[in-house]
């Protein structure tokens, strides 16, 4: 995207959390304009560094669509989340959809009708059990399974976070899946399903788990049901930027779903400062996402 409507990144992303962040007003003024005005007011106090011009409120949703944004917005809710590394040893994994403002037809032909239902994706993360701080999150389509999901996000928060527990639902119970927590230091807190046996089929945290489950359960499920925080966050995020995607296109929703995450690590970060005296150095500890600085680098030369 180039040419007039070409922007500093620093602005696209103001604009993209921004007009999450006024998806709530229901006001009289546009929330597109509202989200415009805002801009206007922190480029006037110069919050946002080399911009001299602000965007027509339709080019922000333009940049909704980019795909390019996808795994930087996926970098920068990690970034968001690192000043309460020192805070958070024990993590909790779930899946919640999020509903399209728009539908689709869908055929069912054992009932030789149509129907209009709704589209929606899916949003996998995992967070931390004491500030609700979502610390790697990956968006899918709505009918994927979420267990396969699961390596991604604990294997991304191992490489910031040092990880003592994850709690996980039953729909996450696999050997790989637990193994992969063990190796990398924690203990899986993830029940067993119904006629699991404790053979380790090469995967010892399996075996381990299972006779733990077995002879100490009431322990066990003491620590598993951490497990309710992440349903916690899933709350926490849609009473405060609604549960609905509002644009069309696959892309611009995922960039919107991830842009909500953003947010609500935002509005942890600045709960955490009042409640515990948190001192945030963002710029210092973007240092540490290394992914970030590249593939940031590789759009400016593009924009």
């Amino acid at each position: 995207m180039g040419g007039s409507e070409a922007l500093g990144l620093v602005v696209v992303f103001f604009n993209t959390a921004n007009q999450v962040e006024n998806s709530l007003n229901r006001g009289k003024v546009p929330q597109r304009k509202r989200a415009t005005e805002m801009l206007e007011n922190a480029l006037r106090r110069r919050q946002l560094m080399n911009s001299e011009k602000h965007p027509h409120f339709n080019t922000i949703l333009k940049y909704f669509n980019d795909p390019r944004l996808v795994p930087i917005l996926t970098n920068l809710i990690q970034l968001s989340a690192l000043p309460l590394r020192g805070l958070e040893h024990t993590f909790a994994v779930d899946a919640s959809g999020l509903s399209s403002a728009f539908y689709s037809r869908w055929l069912d032909y054992r009932l030789n009708g149509d129907k209009r239902v709704r589209d929606w994706l899916k949003v996998h993360l995992i967070c931390g059990a004491k500030t609700n701080i979502v610390t790697h999150v990956v968006i899918t389509d709505g009918q994927k399974a979420d267990s396969p999901q699961f390596p991604e996000l604990v294997k991304e928060t191992a490489k910031f976070f040092e990880i003592k527990e994850v709690c996980a639902d039953k729909g996450y119970s696999s050997r790989e899946n637990l193994q992969i927590v063990w190796e990398l230091g924690g203990i899986p807190y993830i029940p067993f399903r119904l006629g699991s046996t404790g053979k380790s089929r090469g995967h010892k945290a399996w075996r381990k788990m299972y006779l733990w489950f077995q002879l100490h359960r009431e322990r066990f499920m003491e620590r598993y049901h951490q497990r309710s925080n992440a349903e916690s966050t899933f709350s926490m995020r849609k009473r405060k930027f609604q549960n609905k995607l509002m644009l069309r296109k696959e892309v611009g929703q995922v960039n919107e779903a991830l842009a909500k995450i953003l947010c609500h690590n935002i509005c942890v970060l600045i709960q955490e400062t009042h409640e515990s005296g948190l001192k945030i150095d963002l710029p210092e500890l973007a240092h540490n996402v290394l992914d970030l600085h590249i593939k940031s680098v590789k759009i400016l030369e593009k924009i």
